[in-house]
């Protein structure tokens, strides 16, 4: 059976040819749309480096005694010490006032600490690989005071606790987040832990003393930053700089905790700080990328659309082939061939001449891959590992084109079975 099917396919080479180039072409943009969706949901899924349920966030402001905004003046040096005592010692029984309710489990503060903060702030450090070669890295710079590890519930890679990630901050070291740069480049930022940093920010070295997952400042962003968390105390000057207030609630207390503090203004207050707009971070999260998510949605709506049309498109093909076959099934069926034989036989050819336009299809999207991989491919290949998405990419775009063959032969083929041979054969 194997020879007479090579030799029919080889006696029908031109009408091959031109199917063969058709399931090339349907194989490679299949491949394409299906690594699309892959690396969508690969996106969404990969570690953010934080936990967001539970989180609120405020900035706390200062009003001098004439109820003018404070911190200008602060930030412009205008301010005495004692000016600059005093407003520390309001925010920070600002802090314990909100840390004393019931519904608090840890609160601290930042600066740029947010996850979701979009923006590029950051600086290079300099990191000491095992060949004592020296490494330089971008990273997004993020300050916090140590309780923000607990509040964040940061994601160690080296199997520390938020607990011990605040040690980390409370010995005055770094905590540094992987990322896919990091991670394509093959810098494993999990052996630095314990190494030394030399940041261009401050003059005094570091000692990274914990990795995270990188913090990413957006849900679907692929090219993040390496992440350099910087120690904040509580008591210095500095806090005034970095005067976002982050806190976690126990879990189920979201609502009880908000109708509090609309209840009780007084508590968002302490003399000359107050707290302004406290939001959750997790619905404040699905506003910010609300429209990225509608984005991907239509996106992937109108890639399962034109998966959908080549589907039909390729199932149109098979269908008329075996259509047009009606009266040499029913040749075979006059020479005693049964049904299953003519079916394993249509169902033989397709999947070899599948197989046939897969070869190349492979070569076609991995040449293309590595050659755009700068642009829209450069969301596939900026994952080590990227190759198994390749795979899977190429499994479910065989899978999906061997249903089409199997549906747009099968049907038609036991329609065709179904005729007797001399109605068949009544025009030939």
């Amino acid at each position: 059976m194997k020879r007479a099917l090579i030799s029919q396919i080889s006696h029908e080479w031109k009408e091959n040819l031109w199917l063969v180039i058709e399931l090339l072409i349907v194989a490679v943009v299949i491949w394409t749309l299906s690594l699309f969706i892959i690396r969508t949901i690969r996106n969404y899924n990969y570690p953010r480096g934080f936990d967001e349920e539970g989180v609120y966030y405020a900035d706390v402001l200062h009003s001098d005694t004439d109820g003018n905004d404070w911190l200008k003046r602060f930030r412009s040096g205008e301010c005495s010490e004692e000016e600059i005592d005093r407003h520390l010692q309001d925010q920070k029984a600002l802090l314990e006032q909100i840390r004393a309710l019931s519904m608090v489990e840890s609160a601290a503060f930042g600066g740029n600490a947010m996850p979701y903060n979009y923006n590029f702030y950051g600086n290079d450090i300099q990191l000491i690989s095992n060949k004592n070669d020296t490494i330089q890295v971008f990273c997004n710079e993020r300050f916090m005071t140590p309780e923000c590890a607990k509040v964040l519930r940061l994601h160690s890679v080296n199997g520390l606790t938020t607990d011990q990630l605040a040690d980390v901050l409370r010995n005055n070291q770094l905590i540094v987040g992987q990322s896919a740069m990091t991670i394509n480049d093959g810098l494993n930022l999990k052996e630095q832990a314990g190494r030394p940093a030399i940041s261009s920010r401050y003059e005094t070295d570091f000692t990274i003393g914990a990795v995270i997952d990188g913090i990413q400042r957006n849900r679907y962003e692929i090219f993040i930053p390496a992440t350099v968390i910087y120690p904040v105390t509580e008591g210095s000057a500095e806090i005034l700089w970095h005067n976002t207030l982050l806190l976690r609630l126990r879990p189920g207390t979201e609502k009880e905790f908000e109708r509090t503090i609309e209840e009780n203004p007084a508590l968002l207050r302490y003399r000359d700080a107050y707290i302004d707009s406290m939001q959750s971070l997790a619905s404040d999260g699905v506003a910010r990328h609300w429209r990225s998510d509608v984005r991907q949605r239509t996106i992937i709506a109108g890639v399962l659309l034109l998966l959908f049309i080549v589907f039909l498109g390729l199932l149109g093909t098979f269908w008329f082939r075996v259509y047009v076959r009606t009266s040499e099934i029913a040749v075979r069926k006059s020479f005693g061939a049964t049904d299953a034989d003519i079916l394993r036989r249509f169902l033989s050819e397709a999947m070899l001449l599948l197989s046939t336009a897969f070869i190349p299809a492979v070569a076609i999207v991995i040449y293309g891959v590595r050659r755009l991989a700068d642009s829209y491919f450069g969301e596939i290949t900026y994952f080590k590992g990227w190759g198994w998405d390749m795979a899977l990419g190429g499994l479910l775009t065989f899978a999906v084109m061997a249903l089409m063959i199997l549906i747009g032969v099968g049907i038609p083929a036991r329609r065709a079975m179904k005729i007797q041979p001399a109605i068949a054969l009544k025009e030939e």
